[in-house]
Parts: C-alpha cells; structure tokens; sequence
C-alpha cells in the first residue's frame, strides 16, 4: 500500500517518499490507538463490574 501512494505521488511530479513516510506514520498511529483500546478493553473485562463505571 504503501509504495502504491509513493508511484502515485511520483508519477505526479511529487516527492514520493514523503508521502510514503506520512502514510506509514498514519498508519503506525491508527494501530497504536486501536492497541490501547484493546488493552484498555482488556483491563476492564477483567475488573469486577462497577469498577470501571
């Protein structure tokens, strides 16, 4: 996906690798906050109710 953005960006005229890299960094972002939904999901499954409320 992400060398598609950067032929895309290329053929373009642009700078291809900057765009690539700000993709990526979306990217890693986008997991990053999903993970700490999960484990945060997690922690609370894991509490007694009403703990978390």
């Amino acid at each position: 996906m992400l060398e598609q953005r950067k032929l895309w960006v290329n053929e373009l005229g642009l700078n291809g690798n900057i765009i690539k890299e700000l993709y990526a960094n979306l990217v890693r972002y986008f997991i990053d906050e999903e993970l700490k939904q999960f484990k945060n999901k997690e922690n609370k499954d894991s509490l007694p109710y009403g703990l978390y409320q």
